[in-house]
């Protein structure tokens, strides 16, 4: 960073940190490619099988997992619609798979191909 003309942070707690060490810090925060995920709103778009079995309605978080992911929430939504099938789609980094909640219903699907996301996320009643 001493070096640097400009820093770019992935996160906010992050940028807060470094911006006490460098003063042309900026926040680059999490966004998605919009064209490629509107791909779930195609018709033509195949609805990839996740499970037959799961309860519906059904929703999903798609991302990293790791230390940003508020697991409390994750499992206390799963708890508070048991008739609900909630899915997490994302590779598990940073945090012990171990102690991620877990529920009936709660899904920890782990990381897909970034191509079929979209095929994926037309799955789901809720995204």
């Amino acid at each position: 960073m001493e070096y640097a003309d400009i820093v770019f942070a992935g996160g906010y707690e992050l940028s807060l940190k470094k911006k006490q060490r460098h003063d042309n810090v900026h926040f680059f925060g999490c966004g998605v490619e919009y064209d490629h995920f509107a791909r779930a709103q195609d018709p033509n778009t195949v609805v990839l099988p996740i499970s037959t079995s799961w309860p519906l309605p059904s929703s999903a978080g798609f991302g990293v997992v790791d230390e940003r992911v508020d697991y409390a929430m994750v499992g206390e939504i799963a708890r508070a619609k048991p008739d609900w099938s909630i899915a997490m789609v994302g590779p598990v980094v940073k945090v012990d798979p171990n102690l991620l909640p877990h529920a009936p219903n709660l899904f920890w699907l782990g990381g897909r191909d970034y191509q079929v996301l979209p095929n994926y996320c037309k799955a789901f009643d809720v995204k």
